[in-house]
């Protein structure tokens, strides 16, 4: 009675143990089908981010409407190392600002985030390689 009782424990702790490893290889395999995988972030071009801000509202490649040409901008900053006024362009552009260039108050734009005021800053010093359409 003594080998059957055991036999059957071990047919039951082996019956557990196939139930648990089941169970927890199941358990793994639907944390990973129902975790849903991320979009990637996708960057917006200059071209979009101007269009988005409204910048063209103000500012315009080539043609002065009360703010600077961003061809101006690029020409004023030409002299100075590319990495240094990128930088402190986009802090520029994202604090806003006022006197600089006259009158106009530029809005400050919190929204963008650092990488995207980097690409409007580099956009911008760009400017006078661009040719007039």
């Amino acid at each position: 009675m003594q080998q059957k009782r055991s036999k059957d424990t071990n047919r039951c702790h082996a019956g557990m143990a196939a139930v648990l490893i089941v169970a927890a290889l199941s358990g793994c395999g639907e944390a990973e089908q129902t975790k849903q995988p991320s979009a990637p972030v996708i960057p917006r071009t200059f071209d979009q981010l101007i269009a988005d801000m409204h910048c063209m509202s103000c500012h315009l490649p080539r043609n002065k409407m009360g703010a600077p040409t961003w061809g101006d901008v690029a020409k004023k900053y030409k002299k100075e190392k590319p990495e240094i006024i990128e930088a402190r362009l986009a802090e520029k552009i994202g604090k806003g600002g006022s006197g600089a260039w006259g009158r106009m108050d530029m809005p400050p734009n919190r929204e963008l985030k650092p990488a995207e005021l980097k690409v409007l800053a580099h956009g911008i010093l760009q400017a006078d390689t661009i040719k007039s359409k």
